[in-house]
């Protein structure tokens, strides 16, 4: 039993000796490990503290882990920050790793992971001219799967199963039915 000092207060979320992006990382990568047979993560912190290079599978992948605190509502919506430090990381890991896949880990708090491929991402983002940054945000009814869009509503044009992650890194994105 853990002593009083660093037992985790689930009601508050977060505890002095573990932050609550780390839980959600953790969690995700938690359900990575379960999912897949014989894999090895590496955190490609000198790229970016939350990128991960994911090998066992068929093909490598890289997937940036990006964390949405809101909670479970009603009809949930969650959203993201695309950093420009992220994009030049997702970039430089382009270079290192050309034949890798390379994905998004949408965290939707306790919710699940939105996989979603670079290029799904992309696709939704070509008219978006901020260089300061780009924005994301996913919803799932409940019982439904993700859906994703970018600025001014633009949709990705198909749902993303709950079930993708860590499927996807495997087999690639898969539209829900």
């Amino acid at each position: 039993m853990p002593s009083a000092e660093t037992r985790l207060d689930l009601r508050r979320g977060v505890n002095d000796l573990t932050s609550e992006t780390e839980l959600l990382h953790g969690a995700a990568l938690h359900k990575l490990v379960r999912g897949l047979e014989r894999v090895t993560i590496e955190n490609l912190h000198r790229l970016h503290p939350s990128l991960y290079l994911v090998q066992g599978i068929p093909v490598s992948a890289g997937v940036m882990l990006k964390l949405s605190t809101r909670g479970r509502t009603h009809m949930p919506r969650w959203h993201f920050f695309l950093t420009p430090n992220e994009e030049e990381a997702l970039a430089k890991f382009h270079l290192e790793y050309p034949r890798a896949r390379t994905f998004y880990g949408l965290v939707c708090r306790d919710d699940g992971v939105c996989c979603v491929s670079l290029a799904e991402v992309e696709s939704i983002l070509a008219d978006d001219l901020n260089p300061g940054g780009k924005f994301l945000s996913v919803s799932r009814p409940r019982g439904a799967s993700y859906h994703l869009r970018g600025p001014g509503r633009t949709e990705l044009g198909h749902a993303i199963p709950q079930s993708d992650w860590p499927d996807a890194l495997r087999n690639g994105p898969r539209i829900a039915g």
